[in-house]
């Protein structure tokens, strides 16, 4: 109960783990050492070390943002770029905006208004669930397999059942415990610009789960050590050579929006957008896979 009250206390027990994970790491281990921006060196290196003169790059949701990266480090090594999502370099911390819109589109879908239900919702667990429920919705609305299980989920908590809502923090429970340290030290590293912090700070306001989207990123990077890249790593990329973009219609995480001020040239960068598509459609749909074939 105490872990999903609020931001503070799931962050205080993920950075108690960080620090005992942190402790069983040899003396040679930095966290620095773990970065888009090294894996994108190590990427360039690799191409190397095959003797491969030109490569064709598919990136899918962090990998297009590790893409970008290498796109930065060799950008004479790609001959075609295919990205599946849109992570640009100042876009990892996500925008609640985003979250807002997707409930919008719900509420469309299934004719009636889930940002109420998510109030009314979130009333209704109490206090020591409301974080827990916003960070669960946060990561349900862009995967199809529990989109549609949004809106029968804050409808059972409302009528008092507590059954399915039992189940799906047991379920984030799970994947928190599987979520490798890795996930926590390239977020934490990407970090976002001032600017970006602002608008993420502005966009909560008015949106029902808020910030819970970036939760415990921060706190847990830091935990490990990790340093941040600093905004020069966060200046938009220029595409080196024809890359292509396919976004989701129904994807908050890796959003349509974030093309127009990810790249320098956004204007010379071919971008689709698959209809109704959300971002765990963006790799294995049909419509993606004919695109990228």
């Amino acid at each position: 109960q105490d872990f999903f009250a609020s931001e503070e206390n799931a962050a205080a027990a993920l950075v108690q783990q960080a620090v005992l994970q942190r402790e069983q790491m040899p003396e040679w281990f930095s966290a620095s050492q773990i970065s888009p921006l090294q894996s994108a060196h190590d990427l360039r290196c690799l191409a190397g070390h095959f003797d491969f003169q030109k490569v064709a790059l598919l990136g899918y949701s962090y990998g297009t943002h590790l893409a970008m990266a290498a796109m930065k480090v060799a950008p004479s090594l790609f001959e075609r770029i295919v990205l599946c999502g849109c992570e640009g370099p100042d876009q990892t911390f996500k925008l609640p905006a985003q979250f807002q819109e997707q409930i919008s589109k719900l509420s469309s879908i299934f004719g009636r208004k889930i940002d109420e239900d998510v109030k009314n919702a979130t009333q209704a667990v109490g206090e020591h669930h409301t974080f827990g429920l916003h960070w669960i919705l946060a990561t349900w609305l862009g995967v199809r397999p529990r989109l549609a299980r949004v809106p029968r989920l804050l409808q059972s908590i409302i009528n008092g059942d507590t059954t399915q809502f039992q189940k799906a923090t047991e379920g984030f429970m799970k994947m928190l415990d599987n979520r490798p340290p890795t996930f926590w030290l390239c977020d934490s590293a990407s970090g976002a610009t001032l600017a970006r912090a602002e608008q993420i700070k502005a966009d909560a306001t008015k949106c029902p789960i808020g910030t819970a989207s970036n939760a415990c990123v921060r706190q847990v990077g830091a935990a490990w050590g990790q340093c941040d890249l600093g905004d020069a790593y966060r200046q938009p990329v220029e595409a080196p050579c024809p890359t292509l973009v396919l976004t989701g219609s129904m994807d908050p995480f890796t959003p349509s929006e974030n093309v127009a001020t990810a790249f320098k040239n956004a204007s010379e960068i071919h971008q689709k957008v698959i209809k109704n598509a959300t971002h765990t459609d963006l790799l294995t749909g049909h419509a993606v896979q004919k695109c990228v074939a």
